[in-house]
């Protein structure tokens, strides 16, 4: 996967957050998302537990960033 690991600073005992985007095949959309484990949610995009992406299956991994200051980064994203 592009980006892992990334490019954030973690400190032991910290959850490194991951800024992913992916892109569905069934008709080249983007979805950008954020977890601390892009691997399984992208399974979970792809088993249809998300409502959002359900309908556009299956989904790629186009890009992943870790952060370890979620709250700055969702801001970042938020202005996107």
């Amino acid at each position: 996967m592009p980006g892992l690991p990334g490019q954030g600073r973690l400190m032991v005992g910290q959850i490194a957050w991951y800024i992913y985007i992916l892109e569905s095949l069934k008709d080249k959309s983007h979805y950008i998302g954020i977890s601390s484990d892009p691997k399984r949610r992208l399974e979970e995009h792809n088993s249809g537990k998300s409502l959002y992406t359900k309908r556009k299956r299956p989904w790629i991994i186009i890009y992943t960033e870790t952060y370890d200051d979620l709250k700055r980064k969702q801001r970042k994203i938020n202005n996107y």
